[in-house]
């Protein structure tokens, strides 16, 4: 844990030199520790990225499939207000009709 500190403790400048020669004075397990938990630091990264990519794509398919909802009862309840509406005109004639 030390070591992986002391990596990166390092300045950006001379960075290469630096860690060249850091990596010289490990011994070959420890430089095999190290390579191994790049590659998994990176995986883990470009997965957790992917997961978080598919569930962004997962959120905005369920808001398209929301709105075309809402446009599909927004219509329904268009045709009901028409109807309704039509209704309340035939009573209102209806009962004009009734009184002359």
């Amino acid at each position: 844990m030390v070591i992986l500190c002391n990596l990166y403790l390092f300045s950006l400048r001379n960075r290469t030199s630096q860690v060249l020669y850091f990596l010289a004075s490990l011994h070959f397990v420890q430089i095999l520790v190290l390579f191994f938990y790049d590659i998994y630091y990176s995986a883990k990264t470009v997965a957790n990225r992917n997961v978080r990519l598919r569930d962004g794509v997962i959120r905005d398919i369920e808001r398209q499939n929301r709105k075309k909802e809402n446009i599909r009862l927004l219509g329904e309840q268009i045709l009901l207000t028409e109807q309704l509406e039509a209704e309340r005109e035939k009573m209102v004639l209806a009962k004009g009709s009734q009184e002359t």
